[in-house]
Formats: structure tokens, C-alpha cells, sequence
């Protein structure tokens, strides 16, 4: 998390074997800038998930914590539980995330034991940036020994053993031993005074297991480091680990590790000084995991080299010098469809690249978004820009851990691990009050997610008893019978004139609503904004004492006003007393479970044989007695071919389906019209023409099974009723003819047909929504045209041959 105390692991923030709540005062990064969190919560073992971005990216929490993602109709952030993500979702991710100032971060004092040949060694008293630099070497390439710190260097970098040895005279007025070895020269700095100290400062490397020795120990970056909260002491460590453990591959800058989580902290790292960065996991030459995080493309490789860089010319030289046409690969903003119109109108030179984008991918790349901000600065794009969009790829389990919340009462949310996340409102933290307001009740119950709940006892009863002049022992007696009644009235020991001391929102003794008002009437004067206060009516309250209270708000000049009846949400979370679920048992209904219904043992079926694009194939279809499709077997490909298996498989699922009560009719809309080869003429003389085996198969079960008004509705016609169209002008066939009348009679019974009916069928109007010929003709027909949208411009387009062209902009889905 990042915070003014520097980047924070979460359950460093609070005393996690403490209290189950726990004061803070820390500034934290939230979507709306830095905000105050006041409480620290220890929520115990819990069920958690872990979220994994295409970009590596992660974020673990309980089944009901939730995130923001961006909704895809809309395009507006949303919140969502952890439980309910899921693959394709785009969660927005937080660049450059720093809060306050940079921090002085003191360190331990020199180890005064005598030491021969170590009498002139010194330390840093605090956190440096040349300090972080050899530091995240270290975690990079060096190892630490009873007699010193060993660090290697290639053979080509001897410009980094120069940077070394000069770290080494200015921190520690130390003259490193360089050895030639095979291959790379070993930097010792030799002093068991500066060894102790560094591990006393918690710079080294951690011991896998209990007992280890030898190699294997796991890079960490140190708490020290972090919590300087400095920007360019960041970079320094970032750029000692990149020059040890990283390279540069097509100008993009990488590091590999073989410790997952020295990985995930190098990537928080990187997010919060704004770069975005992919994480892929490979194995080694000697078969354990590498973890290769990779800034994301040439456009975050460019801030790489202004902020952090390599120590070594030869990688540095390495980097790009200057932007590439198309450096925002993997890289794209999203915002709601409304405010793209907004800020690229019809007419701007950026409006058919922004369409196409949208189109493709459902947001724009980096850099065209910083082109559109430079031209039309917006606020709303400028927000944006500070975020990565991420798909999601994985929902996992994420086991039983401890988990751990924050309360940052003005806002509700927080950033962790660049994701924005939801917290418990200041009400639900265990604070008696929100602001200017009373105490909902003496005592309240929370209902809790997992189940039961939590009894929650004002703290300021045994601090106004006291106040008041009551004795230790009549206070306790008091206490225990407002636990117990959840009121003062008859309190042992309570004078009747002090009930209005503890006279609550809600409960036995409840504030009249006016007094409420009044309440913020008092304090507004003395405020610029509105009021983060509610009204409290009870249960009984009508429509116009509603309207009463807003009327009174407003002659007494408030600029805001809230409601809220007492009962009226189904899931109130607080409440003034235990439900009594003896009393009144609310019945849930069950929906009911589907049931299948088999096929008796003989039942009719009828076999047809065909052939589309010359692949020949079986259907077997059997019916129900008393008439209804109930199974369809599919013969199609050798016994034991792929194929085969398939269509067997596929014909299981379909006849279970239709077992279970699905219409075929449903089966009909989703497959006719799909395209694959084999495709083409078939032996059908109902389906001449065919764009798929699935095409024909529904649409020779929709023929043989299905009603006319049916078939109509979704374009499907036998060979007789396109003919009989063509003849009379509808697939119906005629209705029974009546007995003939004699030529005489059926003259004078006949009347002439009025000329302007005549000419009002003849002469309707094109319908005013359709705007191409596809669009027409759906209009027309009332049946969808089977036509793709154009990837230019998104009309609608009109077949042409065997493929398709747009009338807007003229492109075309692939012919010439």
C-alpha cells in the first residue's frame, strides 16, 4: 500500500496479534487523492481469492472484499466483490502512487567492538540514496559473509566496479578488494563491523527455512527502504537490482528472479514511481521457477531511463533514446463511450482512430490518449492517464489467510498493490459517530457478512455517568442494564433528569427529527460544504413528516439534507436490537430444480441422410409419443476419428438438453447462419445452400419439428412455401375454400376495393430508423441480416457475394 509512511505492507500498518481494532493516523492512496485512514482492523483467518491481471499483477482478499472494474457497457468503474470477478474483466491500476513527503529514516549505530583493521569503517545514519543503490545490488549479485559484503561484476561492466568502489570510500571510507575471476571480477568490501551492521539494518537477504546455509537465500527489498517514501531513493534501488539481475531486450528492460515475491515487490515498486510492467513465469536451466518482470513497452522503457537507468554505460546505451510510433503496445486507456464523444467529437482529426480503437479493443492506446490530452485537456482523461486498464486472466483460490482492513472515513477506499479497494465506512469501525450527529443507540448490533453478529456498546455512556458525578459502582450497573435493555429508562441508580443526556437517534429515548435538523442548522453556518448527516425518523413516520423535514432544512438554510427511515432496507446493517427470528421466519423460496424427462424405450425416430460441401453425415432424431423432439444423434466421420468423437459428444449434450426442457427453437437461433468449412450445396432440395454442417443440422430439424409461425419468425422455409411465395406472395398455404358461390352472386356480394387503401399499402414509407440497405431490409423482412459491423466506423454492413462492404466508409471484409 502506498502511504505517507512510504510503500507499507498491509499488516505491518497495525499490531496483528493486538486489538481487534486499532487507532491509525496515516495518509493513504485512494482514486481521489490522498486520504486520512483512522483505524487499523485485525478481521482474523478467512477465506480469500487471489486476482491475477494479464499483466501479472495481484490482489488478494476475502470473498466479499471488493475491487473497482471498469463495467464494459458503460464503461464507468464499478465495484465488484472478489468472489465475482472474473476472466476478461478490466480492473483499473494505479500509477505513481507516492503520498506526502519523502521520510528521514535513521539506522543502527556501528558495532563499537574492537576489530583489528577496522578502526577506520563508518556507516550512514540514515537512508541514502547511494546507500539504496548498493543496496539493491546486493539483493541483485552479492551474498553476505562472516568478514564482509561480496558482491560479483561481469567483465564488461568495469565502469560498475568503479561506481562500487566509490560507494564503498563515501559510505563507509572503505577500499573494496577486487579479484579477477573466470569470467567477472568479485568486489569484497572486507569488514565483520559493516557485516554485523548490515544485517542490524535488515539489509540482507532472507533465509529461505530455519538452518540454512550456503546459497539460495531470498532478495528482498528492505523495510528501511520503503519507508523513506522517497522517490529517487526508490530509483537507486531499482537501478542497483536492474544492473545486477537485469538486461535489455529490444530496448525494453527486464529482471529475472528466482523468489516470486522479490518479483511482486520489484513490480510495486515500478508502479508506484509510474511504469507499468508485465510479469511471465519460465524455469531455469537447473528446473526451478524464473520470474522475469519486463517493463511493459518502449513508452514505460522511456520513463525507466529518466527515473532509474543502469549504473553501466553498455546497458544504458541499450535504452531507447526516443519514442516510437507505436510504443504503447499492451497499454490502453478506457472511459466511458459518452465522455470519448465528449472530448474526440464528430469532425476531430483523432475521431476515426479513436472509433477503431474503441471498436478493436474497447479503449485507446497510451499514447494517443496523451495526444488527445495535449490537444483538449480534460480532467476525466487526465485521471485515466494515471492508471493501467488490466485484464483479468485468473479468479483463484487464494486459501485461508489472515486478512486485515483500513477505515478511511472520507472516502471509503484505498489503493493496495495499485488496485483500488473498499473499506468499512468510519460508522462500521467501531466510532460511536460519524460527525455532527447523535448516536444511532446506546447499543447497537452489526449484522456480519459471514453470518451472526457483533454488539457494539457506546463508549461515552461510563465517560458522561462519570461526568456527572456517579459513583465507579452505580456506573457498572448502569452499564450492564443499557447492554441488557438497550435504554436508561429505570437504569438502577440513573436520576430521571439526566435521561436526556443519553437520548439517541433511534431506540426507546429517540431525538425528534427536528432535532436533527436543527442540529445542522446550528453547525452550518460554520461550514463551507454540505453535512455528512442523516435524519433519523422512526418507523412510523409518514410522507409528510418527510416532507416536513426537508422543508425546515431548507428555511434554515442547509445545503444538504438526508433521510432515513428506520427498518426501511431490507439489509440494515445496524440495528437497535437482535432480530427475534423465533418470532418472524422469513420463508426463501427454492427455485425449483429442472427435471428431465427420458424417452420411453421405443419411440419413433427418423434417419436422414446428407451431404454438405461433400461431407456425407446421419441424423437420427427421436421424438416423444406425443410428438416433440427428445434426441439427435449425429453420424458424421469414421468410428474413432476426432471428428466422430465430437459429433457424438455434441449430439449427447444437445439430446440431454432437449431432455431437460430446453425449446429447440434456441438451439435453432444460436447455430444457423454459424460458418465453417465443410460448407456449400447440399443434396437437401429444402437447404440448396448451407454455411456449415451445424447450419444445416438445425435447419433440417427446424423444418421436420417445428410450427410454421416458428420457422417464419427465424427466415426458415421449405422448398414449397419459397415457391408458393413466389407465386401468390406468401410462404402461408390458403385456408380450406368455401363452397363457390354462383358467378351472378359472387359479383354482387364482392365490392370494388377503396383506391386510397389500395394506395396506402402500396406507397409505405421507408421506416425513418434504418440507414443502410442491411438495415432496411431487417426492418422489412423483420428478421436479422446475417452481417457483420464495419471494424471502421461500426455501420452495419450489406452482403456482397461472398462477402461483405460497408456503405458508410466504403471498407470491405476482405474482397477487393
Amino acid at each position: 500500500m502506498t502511504t505517507d509512511r512510504g510503500l507499507a505492507r498491509l499488516g505491518e500498518l497495525g499490531d496483528v496479534w493486538g486489538d481487534r481494532w486499532q487507532d491509525l493516523d496515516v495518509e493513504v492512496s485512494t482514486d481521489e487523492g490522498p486520504r486520512q485512514a483512522t483505524k487499523f482492523f485485525v478481521n482474523g483467518e478467512e477465506p480469500t481469492r487471489r486476482i491475477v491481471t494479464a499483466g501479472g499483477y495481484r490482489i488478494q482478499g476475502t470473498l466479499t472484499h471488493r475491487i473497482k472494474v471498469v463495467d464494459p457497457q458503460s464503461g464507468d468503474w464499478v465495484w465488484k466483490r472478489m468472489a465475482d470477478v472474473s476472466a476478461d474483466d478490466v480492473v483499473p491500476v494505479q500509477l505513481g502512487t507516492m503520498v506526502g513527503e519523502p521520510r528521514r529514516v535513521p539506522l543502527p549505530v556501528l558495532d563499537q567492538a574492537y576489530y583489528a583493521g577496522d578502526r577506520n569503517v563508518i556507516v550512514p545514519d540514515q537512508v541514502t540514496a547511494q546507500l539504496a543503490e548498493l543496496v539493491g545490488y546486493f539483493m541483485g549479485d552479492g551474498s553476505l559473509h562472516a568478514k564482509g559484503v561480496r558482491l560479483t561484476v561481469a567483465d564488461t561492466d568495469i565502469d560498475v566496479v568503479e561506481r562500487i568502489r566509490l560507494l564503498s570510500k563515501e559510505l563507509f571510507h572503505l577500499e573494496p578488494v577486487v579479484t579477477q575471476q573466470q569470467g567477472y571480477q568479485e568486489v569484497v568490501l572486507s569488514s565483520v563491523r559493516l557485516a554485523r551492521w548490515w544485517t542490524a539494518a535488515g539489509f540482507a537477504r532472507l533465509s529461505p527455512r530455519d538452518g540454512h546455509a550456503g546459497k539460495g537465500w531470498t532478495p528482498r527489498v528492505p523495510s528501511a527502504v520503503l519507508e523513506t517514501n522517497d522517490v529517487e531513493v526508490y530509483a537507486a534501488f531499482l537501478r542497483g537490482v536492474f544492473e545486477a539481475d537485469g538486461t535489455v531486450i529490444a530496448q525494453v528492460p527486464s529482471l529475472s528472479t528466482s523468489s516470486e515475491s522479490f518479483a511482486a515487490e520489484i513490480r510495486t515498486l515500478l508502479l508506484a514511481l509510474g511504469m507499468g510492467t508485465t510479469t511471465r513465469e519460465t524455469v531455469s536451466g537447473w528446473g526451478g521457477p524464473v520470474f522475469q518482470v519486463r517493463l511493459r513497452n518502449l513508452d514505460h522503457a522511456m520513463a525507466f531511463e529518466e527515473c532509474v537507468g543502469f549504473i553501466s554505460g553498455r546497458k544504458n546505451a541499450l535504452l531507447p533514446e526516443v519514442e516510437a510510433p507505436q510504443s504503447g503496445n499492451r497499454d490502453r486507456i478506457h472511459l466511458p463511450r459518452a465522455v470519448w464523444d465528449e472530448i474526440v467529437p464528430r469532425g476531430s482529426a483523432h475521431r476515426s482512430v479513436l472509433i477503431s480503437a474503441l471498436g478493436k479493443h474497447g479503449g485507446v492506446s497510451r499514447q494517443t490518449a496523451r495526444m488527445i490530452q495535449a490537444e483538449t485537456p480534460d480532467p476525466r482523461l487526465a485521471h485515466a492517464l494515471g492508471y493501467l486498464f488490466e485484464p483479468v486472466t485468473a479468479n483463484e483460490d487464494g486459501g485461508l489467510q489472515p486478512t486485515f482492513d483500513l477505515s478511511v472515513p472520507d472516502n471509503v477506499t484505498y489503493v493496495a498493490g495499485g488496485f483500488v479497494s473498499h473499506n468499512t465506512i468510519g460508522f462500521m469501525m467501531d466510532c460511536d459517530t460519524t460527525g455532527i450527529e447523535p448516536d444511532f443507540s446506546l447499543v447497537k448490533f452489526k449484522k456480519l457478512v459471514g453470518g451472526g453478529s457483533m454488539q457494539i456498546v457506546n463508549q461515552t455512556v461510563p465517560r458522561a455517568l462519570t461526568k456527572l458525578g456517579y459513583a465507579t459502582e452505580t456506573i457498572e450497573a448502569i452499564v450492564e442494564y443499557i447492554a441488557e435493555h438497550g435504554h436508561v429508562i429505570d437504569a438502577p441508580g440513573l436520576k430521571p433528569e439526566h435521561y436526556e443526556v443519553f437520548d439517541c437517534a433511534m431506540g426507546e429515548r429517540s431525538i425528534k427529527p427536528m432535532g436533527h435538523v436543527r442540529m445542522m442548522a446550528a453547525a452550518q453556518p460554520f461550514i463551507s460544504g454540505a453535512i455528512s448527516k442523516t435524519v433519523n425518523l422512526p418507523e412510523s413516520a409518514t410522507v409528510e413528516d418527510i416532507a416536513d423535514v426537508y422543508f425546515q432544512g431548507w428555511k434554515l438554510g442547509l445545503k444538504a439534507l438526508a433521510v432515513y427511515r428506520d427498518n426501511c432496507k431490507v439489509g440494515q446493517p445496524l440495528a437497535t436490537a437482535k432480530t427475534n427470528t423465533a418470532e418472524k421466519v422469513v420463508e426463501v423460496p427454492v427455485p425449483a430444480a429442472p427435471i428431465r424427462k427420458r424417452l420411453p424405450k421405443s419411440r419413433p425416430s427418423v434417419t436422414t441422410s446428407f451431404t454438405v460441401g461433400g461431407a456425407e453425415g446421419y441424423m437420427t432424431a427421436g421424438s416423444y409419443p406425443d410428438d416433440g423432439l427428445g434426441e439427435v444423434f449425429l453420424k458424421l466421420g469414421k468410428q474413432g476419428s476426432t471428428l466422430a468423437g465430437v459429433m457424438d459428444a455434441f449430439s449427447m449434450a444437445i439430446s440431454i438438453s432437449l431432455q431437460y426442457g430446453v425449446p429447440l427453437e434456441t438451439y435453432v437461433q444460436k447455430f444457423t447462419n454459424m460458418k465453417f468449412e465443410p460448407a456449400g450445396l447440399t443434396d437437401d432440395p429444402d437447404i440448396r445452400m448451407s454455411q456449415s454442417i451445424m447450419d444445416y443440422i438445425f435447419r433440417r430439424l427446424a423444418l421436420d419439428h417445428l410450427p410454421f409461425e416458428r420457422r417464419a419468425s427465424l427466415g426458415i422455409y421449405s422448398a414449397e412455401e419459397r415457391q408458393r411465395q413466389l407465386e401468390t406472395g406468401s410462404y402461408e398455404a390458403p385456408a380450406e375454400l368455401v363452397e363457390e358461390l354462383p358467378e351472378a352472386e359472387s359479383l354482387k356480394t364482392s365490392a370494388p376495393a377503396p383506391v386510397e387503401s389500395v394506395v396506402e399499402e402500396t406507397a409505405k414509407p421507408a421506416p425513418v430508423t434504418a440507414h443502410t440497405t442491411a438495415e432496411l431490409l431487417e426492418e422489412i423482412t423483420g428478421s436479422a441480416v446475417d452481417s457483420p459491423l464495419c471494424f471502421t466506423c461500426g455501420t452495419k454492413m450489406r452482403p456482397a457475394g461472398s462477402c461483405f462492404v460497408c456503405e458508410g466508409c466504403g471498407s470491405t471484409s476482405g474482397c477487393s
